[in-house]
């Protein structure tokens, strides 16, 4: 009976000191409120602070001063984001209040600096650079000779406004200040033979267009299209030669066969879906299960598999995984501990004989589970690069101050024969990953597509020597 009546209590008392400030008014009532909201959130469902050299004080004592008694909005939100990046988490997402930072600091201005992580390593991605490259044979240096200096594609960050790098929080919040601002990042070359300290102005080349979106030129949409067609293209030519092929160009997969060769290729433009949309991956796995019906071996092609909802990551694994599997996640709430199961029934298996799985840098999430179960269970054999390293389930919260702030939590128990694999990516048995010599050409979109080319290129000749024994 106590027990019962103490919750409500604490529930209102917890209420209560989060309205003690006002939601109009950017003071320090408001950051300290929000400072604690996101405190709290990391240390109840963030478990791997240890990992990072972090623990609850640690967080209070390094940026709470800075975020509390911030001069500007500016200074508010970058405290903030280099909280964040400490977290070292590839799920991680800050989302400012755009409005309130832009009414506060006057106009938003951002670089067109961007990071790719290739095989783990951040990467200076210069999307403007390879956006021009796509409309002219000319050299960038030739274009813009005043610019010769922001051809640095495939140069290593080291620091990001002296913090280590974070891939969304940089995109998200320390590349965005007010116009005119200075961004410094320290870089190194890709052989590593020089290093150089780049100055940009915020507002060079990219502007915010609303509170909501910010304009970039968007080359990765490019990069998976081109990754796709070119997947697709490999298929089509073996099936030239072949005596049987059949095809299904699904919602969100590409089924095959070729002869006794089968396998399914996610498309890039989607995730996993969730129960308004889980009818059409179904009918996907339903015509991918007719297609794969007579052959000898299966190639999975999860490169650009980013995650998505559990529901389509559960009808993945049930066409797929010919075993049970629980995978189990517990997370603490006031008194007690919330235990939830995601459970893989028992099913037939679509895929026939020996499996190969393809993987690269933005395969992640769910992606990543996907991988390593059938890895575990069907013992396939994994080729590309370093995955993204995002293990944990996402954890949602809105700050007062109207921004939000997305991270992983609440791990999965640990399932057995599967190291952990957070903030550092599964690491695929054969690694084919992009050479510095790729960047030649000086665009990294180019050398993730040539990369991609060398995967698949030896996949297929590891799928043909599979294949071989696999026949009787």
């Amino acid at each position: 009976m106590k027990r019962g009546l103490l919750i409500p209590v604490l529930t209102i008392l917890l209420l209560a000191g989060c309205r003690s400030y006002d939601p109009d008014i950017f003071d320090a009532r408001l950051r300290s409120a929000t400072f604690e909201t996101y405190h709290e959130a990391i240390v109840e469902s963030y478990p791997d602070l240890d990992r990072v050299g972090l623990d609850a004080q640690t967080l209070r004592d390094r940026w709470e001063l800075a975020v509390v008694e911030a001069g500007s909005a500016t200074e508010y939100y970058h405290a903030l984001g280099e909280m964040c990046a400490a977290l070292d988490d590839p799920h991680l997402r800050l989302t400012p209040n755009y409005d309130l930072w832009s009414q506060t600091d006057g106009q938003l201005g951002a670089t067109d600096l961007r990071i790719a992580m290739v095989d783990g390593q951040p990467r200076l991605w210069n999307q403007f650079h390879d956006y021009a490259l796509d409309f002219t044979d000319e050299s960038f240096e030739d274009i813009w000779p005043d610019h010769q200096e922001d051809n640095l594609n495939g140069w290593l960050v080291e620091s990001f406004n002296g913090i280590s790098p974070d891939k969304d929080v940089i995109e998200d919040v320390l590349n965005i200040g007010p116009h005119g601002t200075i961004v410094e990042v320290d870089l190194s070359s890709p052989d590593e033979s020089s290093q150089l300290t780049l100055k940009r102005r915020r507002g060079l080349n990219v502007m915010i267009k609303s509170p909501r979106e910010i304009d970039t030129s968007n080359i990765g949409s490019s990069l998976f299209r081109d990754a796709t067609t070119s997947t697709l293209n490999a298929i089509k030519e073996r099936a030239w030669e072949a005596e049987t092929s059949k095809f299904h160009d699904g919602n969100y997969l590409f089924a095959w066969r070729v002869d006794d060769w089968g396998g399914l290729v996610w498309k890039t433009s989607d995730t996993l879906p969730g129960r308004e949309d889980i009818a059409e991956l179904e009918e996907d796995l339903k015509a991918a299960a007719e297609i794969l019906d007579g052959t000898s071996c299966t190639l999975l092609d999860f490169r650009y598999q980013g995650g998505g909802n559990g529901v389509g990551f559960l009808a993945m694994m049930e066409n797929l995984l010919p075993t049970k599997v629980d995978l189990t996640a517990e997370r603490e709430w006031l008194f007690f501990r919330i235990r939830g199961i995601l459970r893989i029934e028992e099913s037939p298996s679509i895929m026939r004989g020996p499996v190969i799985i393809l993987v690269n840098e933005f395969t992640a999430s769910y992606g990543e589970w996907m991988t390593s179960l059938i890895r575990r269970e069907c013992n396939a054999t994994v080729l590309g690069s370093r995955t993204g390293g995002c293990e944990y389930c996402i954890v949602n919260i809105e700050g007062p101050d109207g921004s939000k702030l997305r991270f992983g939590g609440e791990p999965y128990t640990r399932t057995e024969g599967i190291p952990p694999f957070q903030s550092v990516g599964l690491t695929p048995d054969q690694q084919i990953t992009m050479d510095p010599a790729d960047l030649k050409s000086g665009s990294m979109a180019k050398a993730l597509l040539s990369t991609h080319e060398r995967q698949t290129r030896t996949a297929w000749l590891l799928l043909e020597d599979l294949c071989d024994e696999a026949i009787p």
